[in-house]
């Protein structure tokens, strides 16, 4: 019996997100983006969550955990929106292959449901761009 589904959760978010044409082009790590992120990357980093017993007898257990997934682009200029606008096009991607897997949402029958459920913004300057971050939690359950 599994421990958790954690890391089949995780490996099946990262070569899925990896292989959708909405992100070409955008690095996808698994783990953070060393030593260089690009200019657009999605790097799912770890999580945090609880277990609890389903059911006496099988001793099953329900397992709930947030996922942390960090979006980064980076523009060229003094305009701010553009990153903002493409690092929210981005989690739009990571939204829908939440909801297009084979048994949608739960990532190819790794899980019972994934979604998104929170999502921090923080923007950057340097002299010559200007930089979007999101950091966004997927959460997860499942039965083990």
């Amino acid at each position: 019996m599994a421990t958790s589904t954690a890391p089949a959760f995780m490996d099946a978010l990262v070569t899925d997100l990896a292989a959708r044409a909405g992100l070409s082009g955008v690095r996808v790590f698994y783990g953070p983006a060393f030593p260089d992120p690009g200019r657009e990357s999605v790097s799912v980093l770890g999580l945090s969550g609880d277990q609890e017993w389903a059911s006496l007898g099988r001793l099953a257990k329900e397992e709930t955990y947030t996922v942390e997934v960090m979006i980064f682009v980076i523009r060229e200029g003094q305009q701010t929106q553009p990153a903002v606008e493409r690092v929210y096009a981005l989690l739009a991607e990571l939204e829908d292959q939440l909801r297009e897997t084979a048994n949608s949402p739960t990532m190819n029958t790794t899980v019972r449901v994934a979604s998104v459920n929170n999502v921090q913004l923080e923007v950057g300057v340097s002299d010559t761009t200007r930089s979007a971050l999101l950091t966004i939690g997927v959460r997860v359950q499942a039965r083990i």
